[in-house]
């Protein structure tokens, strides 16, 4: 108890410190303020070449897409350069529909043998688990015509590379360099769909029809809206539904949407926590692992719904993303730059939000802003 005062007392001191004239200077002497200030001005160098990086390379693919010299793409995971993650992999996977889409034959070539040393967090049978989750995912979204998925191991690619038996490969000198590709994803895809048809949108965004006959899952009877409860303490922790927020949101949900269920999406340890909480606090809910045993069969779940809420979240809240559904998404964008304030991508309507909450710790309840 006295240690929780003393930091109290601490965090109010050196808010009282920082709010004086000359705070910042008493607290932080020049030497350190120097460096904070290198550190900013480091990391705002970099996302601009970044995103200088993503541009670039947009406007030399739709060059050449225009002038007829791509004929055919092959899109890169390697995962000597990835994290072990389903958000960061599905733009990928994302990014290969988009050309597949636009009828240009696509492949996506994933490297494995070597690991990203974020794979060193899970263990045994869940590295498995996770790439045949990987597969699956790519299998029901590339299931297009045109479009093809792969193994290779390194130095079976980098003969492909060497050979010129790939045809245009996005970020190549990155691939080339074993450095990662799956954090300019999503933006590139923004800057090649804002160029777009309406067809090709079409074509390109998820659709309950089309993929549920390839998860081989029945929507419930009752219409529903979803809600993802994340539940992870492999990484991400901030990122988690607090306990005391999922009430909350239940009823603002039930609130909103009358005569609709509130289906709960999370992995399996996820939906048994909150299984839990739900009978705790008597809230009746749906659950995705009592329908679906996967990570696209819980997509084809939100994409069956009516509307679907985030709190902070992430990995499967890029669904909706990349759909026409309705949603209201509260996040902390990381890599991913928003196309144009809420508005995630180029496609995004009024019915789609994702706004940026500044990792404000605050419980944001859905609004109301949006019809199911």
């Amino acid at each position: 108890m006295r240690a929780e005062i003393t930091a109290r007392l601490k965090k109010r001191a050196k808010a009282a410190l920082l709010a004086l004239p000359m705070g910042k200077e008493l607290l932080f002497p020049a030497a350190v303020q120097a460096i904070i200030a290198r550190q900013r001005l480091a990391e705002v160098a970099f996302r601009e070449a970044k995103h200088a990086r993503e541009w670039l390379e947009a406007q030399r693919i739709l060059a050449s897409l225009r002038g007829g010299r791509t004929r055919r793409v092959t899109v890169v995971y390697d995962r000597a350069a990835s994290p072990p993650t389903y958000g960061d992999y599905f733009y990928v996977v994302m990014l290969a529909r988009w050309f597949a889409t636009r009828s240009v034959p696509t492949e996506l070539a994933i490297v494995d043998g070597e690991f990203d040393c974020a794979w060193s967090a899970i263990r045994g049978d869940a590295v498995q688990s996770l790439k045949e989750g990987q597969l699956d995912v790519a299998r029901v979204l590339l299931d297009v015509p045109g479009a093809s998925m792969n193994t290779w191991s390194w130095s079976q690619f980098r003969t492909r590379l060497e050979a010129s038996d790939v045809g245009r490969v996005p970020f190549l000198k990155r691939v080339r360099a074993r450095q990662d590709v799956y954090s300019s994803g999503f933006n590139l895809i923004n800057h090649l769909a804002a160029s777009s048809t309406s067809d090709h949108i079409a074509r390109f965004l998820l659709d309950f029809r089309e993929i549920a006959p390839n998860v081989r899952i029945e929507r419930p009877a009752q219409p529903y809206v979803t809600v993802h409860c994340r539940r992870s303490f492999l990484q991400g922790q901030d990122r988690n539904m607090p306990d005391e927020a999922f009430p909350q949101i239940h009823r603002r949900l039930r609130e909103l949407y009358p005569g609709l269920g509130v289906m709960v999406v999370s992995d399996g340890s996820g939906c048994a926590h909150f299984k839990e909480l739900a009978r705790r606090h008597q809230l009746d809910c749906l659950f995705s692992k009592d329908i679906s045993s996967t990570f696209m069969g819980d997509a084809a779940l939100i994409l069956g719904g009516r509307f679907h809420f985030s709190l902070r979240g992430g990995g499967i809240d890029c669904i909706p993303f990349f759909s026409t559904l309705a949603y209201e998404c509260h996040l902390n964008w990381g890599y991913e730059t928003p196309w144009a304030g809420i508005k995630a991508t180029p496609w995004s309507g009024d019915h789609q939000l994702a706004i940026e909450m500044h990792f404000s710790p605050k419980t944001f309840l859905p609004s109301g802003r949006v019809r199911a």
